[in-house]
């Protein structure tokens, strides 16, 4: 049985895969609102040359004021500096009695606390955004129930309203996301005039379908009278995909496609100001740094992308130059592997990349099932199809890596060109792991010729984890 999955998967992963951009199917201009990072910085790091590249739009920081050099105010000055708004989280630095705020009618320490702070906010001219509570969804974070956490959402929005009737207040800041929680707490927030400003939550499934969550939210506030507020992502990065440039170009890319007004790379299990795993301890740029670089660069009109199994991907049309530049990420499925963390995890039913419903393994965490043996799958508990996986791959007796050619080759397919001919450079941003990247490095650069308005070509060596950027020319 052991072998036969192996064979299989490999005949599997041996396929071609193709990603279809369609220059005929335009959108709007790239808004860069992946741009942004939690717990990024702090009055002095990281370098300025290793921020400024990546044109920051938000920076989510704690309120707490020791050691202040890392507080949402102590870093605005800088934040500003580069053009950049500030999220204070309050539960991270606001002291209170007991084990929430309010616990046991006790407000004392809270009131006090979050007065000073949003008078010092406004006396020094300081517009902020205001978060309240991080994860009140979850028992880890939120000690209460959810009406004592709904008290302290009413007591806190009109305590910052009071003295700042602008203030912008951003929440629930649940995770991961469930709509009908995002629901019920602004039904609520609508009954006692305490409606947040922008709506947040955090994703923490590498495989969420981010647009498709953010259109659901939109659509609800619309049905239930709540009007179109601006959304903001916290996209909390998974252990095992912290360094892998493919998972920061699929997130991206999904961030980038919805509607959401603002997506964030949420703090991974670092210690120390390097934006999320970006940056070494040292602040030199790991792979995943050059991805957010080379997208915060992009110019021009998005362009349809049809993305393959394991490869999605971000287009722009820059019609002043006439040039065309692809972002593209990928990730994997069904092969097991061992690279870049992507270790065999057996996922409950929930939308996979593709958006099939269904026993999934991820396309960042895989068991290394094929399609043909999913359905076995269904036949057994979770915990049965995850020893199913665990003795297949034993009786290999040996780690579950497979060479390095077991992906097929990934061809991208231009459509509907008007042109006769085509210049492309392509670039590789190789997984680097924990290492410093020396960035995106040239694996090719050719003319390809327009027939019948379709122009293809193949990416060389593009591994699991990598991100390829790539320029076309003669449009």
């Amino acid at each position: 049985m052991a072998l036969v999955v192996v064979a299989t998967s490999r005949a599997l992963a041996a396929n071609k895969e193709t990603v279809t951009i369609d220059f005929a199917v335009k959108g709007e201009l790239i808004a860069h609102k992946a741009s942004a990072f939690a717990r990024a910085i702090s009055t002095t790091e990281p370098p300025q040359e290793m921020l400024s590249p990546l044109h920051p739009i938000l920076f989510r920081q704690p309120a707490l004021d020791s050691p202040a050099k890392y507080g949402a105010l102590a870093i605005y000055p800088r934040a500003t500096t580069l053009k950049a708004n500030v999220l204070v989280l309050l539960s991270e630095g606001i002291k209170f009695d007991g084990k929430f705020p309010g616990e046991k009618n006790n407000w004392t320490q809270w009131d006090k606390n979050l007065d000073a702070l949003v008078r010092k906010s406004v006396s020094s001219g300081q517009k902020v955004q205001w978060e309240i509570w991080s994860e009140p969804n979850l028992s880890a974070s939120w000690k209460g129930s959810r009406d004592d956490y709904m008290v302290l959402w009413y007591r806190t929005v009109k305590h910052i309203r009071g003295i700042d009737p602008q203030a912008v207040i951003v929440g629930p800041s649940m995770g991961p996301f469930d709509a009908g929680w995002i629901g019920g707490y602004l039904k609520t927030c609508k009954d006692y005039d305490v409606l947040p400003d922008i709506i947040s939550w955090h994703e923490k499934d590498p495989k969420g379908d981010i647009p498709a969550h953010v259109d659901q939210v939109l659509n609800d506030c619309w049905q239930d009278g709540h009007g179109e507020r601006p959304i903001i992502i916290y996209q909390n990065v998974p252990e095992a995909q912290r360094y892998s440039p493919g998972f920061a170009a699929w997130t991206i890319i999904g961030q980038e496609r919805s509607r959401a007004q603002v997506a964030l790379r949420n703090k991974t299990g670092e210690h120390g100001q390097q934006m999320a795993s970006l940056l070494s301890a040292k602040f030199e740029p790991r792979a995943p740094w050059w991805v957010y670089k080379e997208y915060s660069q992009m110019p021009g009109r998005l362009i349809k992308v049809s993305k393959s199994s394991t490869v999605d991907g971000m287009a722009t049309w820059d019609e002043p130059r006439k040039h065309m530049h692809i972002l593209a990420g990928r990730g994997r499925r069904y092969v097991p592997s061992t690279r870049a963390g992507w270790i065999g995890v057996a996922k409950h039913p929930t939308s996979s990349l593709t958006g099939s419903i269904d026993w999934v393994w991820d396309k960042f965490e895989t068991t290394g099932i094929p399609d043909e043996l999913r359905s076995l799958g269904k036949a057994v508990i979770p915990g049965s199809v995850i020893q199913f996986a665990k003795t297949s791959d034993g009786a290999l007796n040996k780690p579950t890596t497979q060479p390095a050619d077991a992906l097929g080759e990934v061809e991208i397919k231009l459509t509907h060109i008007p042109s006769e001919k085509l210049h492309v450079i392509a670039r590789r941003i190789a997984y680097s792991a924990e290492k410093a990247s020396p960035g995106p490095q040239k694996t090719l650069e050719k003319d390809v010729n327009v027939v019948q308005k379709e122009a293809k070509f193949t990416l060389p060596k593009f591994e699991e984890a990598d991100a390829y950027l790539i320029t076309i020319d003669g449009l």
